[in-house]
């Protein structure tokens, strides 16, 4: 009977052990997720922060500092990139070019399929203060921002053209300052937040990775050719 009761009394103070280490650690866990959360929060806010105080000429009436960086933005944006290389594939016979060209617009096509999608999933609206006055958006493109479709393509091609051309300093360095002026004219215009920006930048650069990983050779072009003439 003694053993009985015994045995009952350890039993029970077993179970309350495992309940108290069962309530430790979901305790731990709550406050590692609170933790987690509070971060991801703090983050949020001080992304809109930096963001508003970056967008110095997001009002349509901001003067010429306006003008300008709508300029870089046209500059950056894809239907030229697209454009140039098929009118310049057009009326070259030089093989060198001409795989260049392929491997440029496969890494043109690769950015906007990879923005469309994120844009797509993400789902993530433009900044308040942006004004719906870009050159040439869909919708999807024109309403999410996260990631910048800009700062993908102009990260993937910094890492193209440093990559494959032989630049001086000096050219490499006024190809940095143009990749720049982009990433500054998201955040100045008020079309992105600063971390679809950066995050923007390394998307673009693991495309440029993946596209000279997977580089085309030049028979690839005249393949395709067959099906164009």
């Amino acid at each position: 009977m003694v053993s009985e009761l015994r045995s009952r009394k350890l039993k029970s103070t077993g179970d309350k052990a495992l309940n108290s280490e069962g309530k430790n650690s979901k305790d731990e866990a709550d406050a590692k997720s609170a933790g987690s959360s509070s971060f991801i929060h703090r983050l949020i806010e001080w992304d809109r922060a930096a963001t508003l105080t970056c967008s110095i000429c997001a009002s349509s009436d901001s003067g010429y500092l306006r003008y300008f960086f709508q300029f870089l933005e046209i500059s950056g944006h894809g239907v030229p990139w697209i454009a140039i290389p098929v009118a310049l594939m057009c009326y070259s016979a030089d093989p060198w070019l001409l795989e260049l060209l392929l491997n440029l617009l496969a890494g043109i096509f690769l950015d906007l399929l990879v923005s469309f999608i994120l844009k797509a999933i993400v789902r993530r609206h433009r900044p308040s203060v942006n004004q719906n006055d870009m050159f040439f958006a869909v919708s999807v493109d024109n309403k999410f921002s996260f990631p910048s479709g800009h700062c993908t393509r102009v990260g993937m091609l910094a890492y193209f053209f440093i990559a494959n051309l032989n630049l001086t300093v000096f050219k490499m360095a006024l190809y940095l300052l143009w990749t720049v002026g982009i990433a500054a004219s998201r955040l100045c215009l008020g079309r992105h937040y600063v971390t679809d920006v950066t995050c923007g930048i390394l998307i673009g650069l693991l495309q440029g990775i993946f596209i000279q990983h997977y580089w085309m050779p030049v028979e690839n072009f005249y393949y395709l050719k067959t099906y164009f003439t």
